[in-house]
């Protein structure tokens, strides 16, 4: 007989600067969370910097 299945809930928050991430179970309590550099975002602050060094 296998166990009862768990719930759980994931949640994202793509924003302009970073990507967080996390994971909570039936009673709120958090599991798991996470926050990524959002790669789009370094590009373009990159790109800005350039363009405001070159001559």
């Amino acid at each position: 007989m296998s166990a009862p299945a768990k719930q759980a809930a994931v949640g994202l928050d793509i924003g302009g600067t970073k990507i967080a991430a996390g994971l909570v179970d039936a009673s709120g309590a958090i599991v798991y969370e996470t926050t990524l550099p959002n790669m789009a975002a370094q590009r373009q602050l990159w790109e800005y910097g350039a363009e405001r060094t070159t001559p």
